[in-house]
């Protein structure tokens, strides 16, 4: 039975790993997109399509300029999404090896971590479109919500299984039963 839990993991732990190599090359790649843009000054022309596609609907391209602010901010409630999840599968990755290894002394602070992380990955980019959506013209981007309904139950179940862990002093023959 032991066996069994210690493959489970370590499935969800590769899964996991997977999970933060491909998001962290994307997220290295939108930073070296759109970090000069932080510090451009003049207007800009864009066109729709390829990586700026992901983070924003363009509703006019290329016809006329833009602010460079304008731009950083409508991709900003994605991009802060991008590495929330990016800390997210690397916490979760090494919480799940640990829990392969046996060793589930720090489980209920580890799974209230990733229940806050996936609570930011709602609250966080949510706060940003709004205010996206305030500032940015309506006239060139379409800044929408994208619905987070799924890391909020996500989270919600987190820490549930966290208040039913047993503490990292109780009996871990326990502890490695209900987990």
């Amino acid at each position: 039975m032991e066996n069994k839990h210690a493959k489970l993991f370590k499935a969800f732990r590769i899964l996991a790993s997977i999970c933060a190599a491909s998001c962290g090359a994307f997220l290295l790649l939108a930073l070296v997109t759109f970090g000069p843009m932080l510090f451009l000054k003049e207007n800009l022309t864009i066109e729709a399509g390829g990586l700026i596609g992901f983070f924003i609907d363009i509703i006019k391209q290329g016809e006329n300029p833009i602010k460079s602010s304008d731009l950083v901010l409508s991709v900003l409630p994605r991009m802060v999404a991008l590495v929330l999840f990016f800390v997210f599968s690397l916490k979760a990755s090494a919480t799940l090896k640990r829990a392969e290894k046996g060793d589930f002394s720090s489980a209920k602070k580890n799974l209230r971590s990733l229940s806050v992380i996936s609570f930011l990955l709602v609250l966080v980019p949510s706060i940003l479109t709004s205010v996206a959506q305030r500032v940015v013209s309506p006239f060139f981007f379409n800044v929408t919500e994208t619905d987070r309904t799924g890391w909020m139950i996500l989270g919600l179940a987190l820490l549930l299984f966290s208040c039913i862990v047993p503490c990292a002093g109780d009996n871990n023959d326990s502890a490695e039963e209900q987990i």
